[in-house]
């Protein structure tokens, strides 16, 4: 049978039990306490299970299996290690237990505190934060003075993220990162992208103001366009109707008003042959100092306006004319005509045209 010794010399040794020997003992008496000599370690019998008594002296530890802890810990460093066996584990895990969390209530942060003279309190924190009473959160970043740190960055349970703002409740299959009061990178689920300011889209769908202001945007689509908009000052979270000055097409044309919709510059001598061309797909000699240009694209109608010029070699003086009336002009061709003296034709070396319109 196990003993309590008492030495005045070597003080009390409580009984000596291996694992399977403590095991064995029927009925233990609530706060039995004996020496693992397997595990060596002191237990106790808590009135239902053995547990292990930890009298370590060691601070620089955390020796909790589980239960509440309160008050602060003053150490160095803390060190949250687990193995992962192939199921999801938490590391670390905040729980709030209150069944009335409320919009904006925090419910569990992160904070880094300065203890230097002069510098006490949080310089910098991250926190949950509840967006309403269906379990939604978001994180916030705070940094700063210690004695006032501010919300720097949020990250909403949608995913958008609001640098220096909190963001703007956008359309579900949008995901955006506001930057400050106005701008915003964002896309969607079809692989679309804008770049834009004083811009987002609500929750019906619609491209609204941010800020009572201008608003422009740069829209890339998934089919290669670039669209460049701008619009009239509105007022915040109104609708926003746009204009679009200017569009760059997939195979890199232009469509503005103040851009060429096509170029040519081709040889109309024997064979005729193009140097160079934007928006054309071909030529056709239909005779001396007669040709008609074929466009890639075709123009939005034909009340486009063209421009040529003409010459060859010897310093003869030359002339283009580019005849609307009864010469095929089309929205996706046109004629030249080269003259010599205004009244005879003849072929040129050197033709060229700039077509302009909608």
């Amino acid at each position: 049978m196990a003993t309590v010794k008492l030495d005045p010399a070597k003080g009390v040794q409580i009984p000596n039990l291996t694992t399977t020997e403590r095991n064995a003992i029927s009925s233990p008496e609530t706060g039995a306490l004996i020496w693992n000599t397997t595990t060596s370690a002191i237990n106790q019998y808590n009135g239902s299970a053995w547990s292990a008594v930890d009298t370590s002296t060691d601070n620089t530890k955390l020796p909790l299996a589980g239960g509440t802890m309160t008050g602060d810990l003053v150490t160095t460093s803390i060190e949250i290690a687990a193995t992962n066996s192939g199921s999801p584990f938490n590391v670390l895990k905040f729980t709030d237990t209150d069944t009335g969390t409320a919009p904006n209530q925090a419910v569990g942060s992160i904070e880094f505190n300065s203890s230097d003279s002069g510098n006490t309190g949080v310089g910098a924190k991250i926190d949950a934060i509840a967006e309403d009473y269906d379990s939604n959160m978001a994180v916030r970043v705070f940094t700063g003075d210690p004695s006032s740190a501010t919300e720097k960055m949020r990250i909403t349970s949608a995913g958008n993220v609001g640098i220096g703002v909190v963001p703007e409740t956008w359309q579900s299959t949008r995901t955006a990162l506001q930057v400050g009061d106005s701008t915003a990178v964002w896309g969607d689920v079809y692989k679309n992208s804008w770049f834009s300011n004083n811009v987002y889209r609500n929750t019906s769908n619609t491209e609204s103001y941010i800020n009572a202001s201008y608003a422009q945007t740069i829209y890339m689509n998934n089919g290669g366009t670039m669209d460049f908009k701008n619009s009239a000052s509105g007022s915040a979270d109104a609708a926003i109707s746009w204009e679009t000055p200017l569009q760059i097409t997939a195979d890199g044309r232009g469509l503005s008003q103040f851009t060429a919709k096509a170029w040519i510059n081709f040889n109309g001598q024997n064979t005729v042959a193009i140097r160079d061309s934007h928006n054309v797909s071909s030529i056709t000699d239909n005779g001396t100092g007669n040709y008609n240009v074929t466009m890639a694209n075709a123009m939005a109608n034909v009340n486009y306006c063209v421009t040529a010029v003409s010459g060859r070699g010897g310093g003869e003086d030359m002339h283009a004319l580019v005849p609307q009336s009864n010469f095929n002009f089309t929205t996706t061709q046109f004629r030249i005509l080269t003259l010599q003296s205004w009244d005879v034709a003849h072929d040129a070396s050197y033709v060229g045209a700039t077509v302009f319109g909608d």
